[in-house]
């Protein structure tokens, strides 16, 4: 359910409603705040309901840029009725003092914002923590201050930027997901000739992990890359419409052959110092620093040719990087939809307890260091089209198809470097 956010008294807006199960159910409770450039805060319960009928409560900050508020209900199995449900305000000026652990842990974080956030500059620090610390009034433990960390987020407008719980944290560690925030399961890379020859590749969004699984994705791209242009490949299409971000190291790793040594996007700090993120001969960093590399030979493609990149409204973050990086590297076209908008850059600061503080730091441009701000454009706008629908419907992929068919694309065809025709689909 949407609502425009209300107009209420106190510093938090309340939600309530009933819930009554026909048996003893779990049920998770969302509300999320958004202004006009994104998200802003989400609060999340976990409620246990059974056959009595119960109220129950969520809260949300009140913050003077949020436009919209959804409240989302999601149950695994059973059957939960909802019903009643009120918007009203809240204060937490009636609640005590945070406790001094509680107090000590919020001054931790907001140290960390006033010290390295892209957006330090947009608020008077006083009123800044007086905000912040009423938000944590009636908290006594590290997890009740998460509250007021996360409101601290959303007073800055950092849409890029989000608290990540010790258990997220620590699960994230062991294994990948599409998508930090969700918990998403990963994605497998995926590429394939289409009629003709031009080559599909699939990017996913990549997060967490262990080192080796992210230098084994890495590793997968370039295996499909390197047999898609042995295939004789003439043009490439690279979707990146189901990249929802997370790590940008495997992901540009992944795809270096097709984007050349060199630089591929700029670090831009908000005292002007830039740092370039690179690929060269198999390995990737910023500045100096290597961050990931691939084990054995990189591949090298075959040579120069027009590449197509997808974009939708999912790819965001990370996503939306690599296909900044993708920018003046020969011929490029992006095909699609906007991008989500997510285009700075961020840095993970581990909290006293394992949580951690996403923080965006530096605004990112592109190889020639012209800054990104905001989505990224398509070239040629198409229908966003429906998730999984065969690539033989999808706009996108047929506009990308029809430049991708030019002179060069024709001579190339021609030339009969066409090999491994069983790879080939149409879809």
């Amino acid at each position: 359910m949407r609502f425009a956010v209300p107009n209420v008294e106190g510093n938090r807006i309340r939600i309530a409603f009933d819930a009554v199960a026909s048996d003893k159910a779990s049920l998770t409770a969302l509300a999320r705040v958004d202004g006009r450039d994104g998200l802003l805060f989400v609060e999340r319960k976990e409620l246990s309901v059974d056959a009595a009928s119960s109220r129950h409560a969520l809260e949300v900050p009140v913050l003077d840029d949020a436009t919209e508020l959804t409240v989302t209900f999601a149950l695994e199995g059973g059957t939960v009725t909802v019903d009643a449900l009120e918007l009203d305000g809240a204060s937490t000026l009636d609640r005590p003092p945070p406790s001094p652990s509680a107090e000590r842990y919020v001054d931790f974080a907001l140290d960390l914002i006033e010290r390295h956030s892209l957006y330090r500059d947009r608020l008077d620090g006083l009123a800044f923590r007086r905000a912040v610390m009423e938000q944590a009034r009636g908290a006594t433990t590290w997890a009740d201050a998460h509250f007021a960390v996360r409101f601290a987020i959303g007073l800055l407008g950092d849409t890029h930027g989000w608290l990540r719980t010790p258990e997220r944290a620590e699960a994230l560690g062991r294994a990948p997901v599409s998508n930090a925030r969700t918990g998403r399961p990963p994605l497998e890379p995926e590429g394939f000739m289409l009629r003709g020859h031009a080559a599909y590749l699939l990017v996913p969004g990549f997060a967490g992990g262990s080192h080796l699984q992210q230098v084994a994705f890495a590793e997968k791209l370039q295996a499909l890359i390197r047999s898609l242009d042995e295939a004789g490949a003439c043009g490439w299409i690279v979707d990146l419409r189901r990249n929802s971000g997370g790590n940008l190291w495997p992901m540009l790793l992944g795809v270096g052959p097709l984007l050349g040594d060199g630089d591929a996007v700029v670090a831009i700090h908000p005292d002007g110092r830039r740092e370039s993120a690179w690929y060269r001969d198999g390995k990737v960093g910023l500045g100096d620093l290597a961050r990931l590399r691939v084990r054995g030979d990189a591949y090298r493609v075959r040579g120069a040719s027009r590449i197509a990149l997808l974009t939708g409204p999912r790819t965001a973050s990370a996503g939306e990087i690599v296909a900044l990086a993708f920018r003046g590297v020969g011929v490029t076209r992006l095909f699609g939809a906007e991008t989500a908008g997510a285009t700075t850059g961020t840095r993970t600061f581990v909290l006293p307890d394992g949580a951690e503080l996403v923080l965006a730091v530096v605004t990112i441009g592109d190889r020639n260091g012209r800054p990104q701000i905001g989505p990224l454009e398509p070239d040629v706008p198409t229908d966003v089209g429906t998730r999984d629908a065969p690539l033989a419907d999808d706009a996108a992929v047929r506009a990308a198809l029809a430049w991708l068919r030019g002179d060069a694309f024709e001579s190339c065809a021609g030339s009969g470097t066409m090999r491994g025709r069983s790879a080939e689909r149409a879809r």
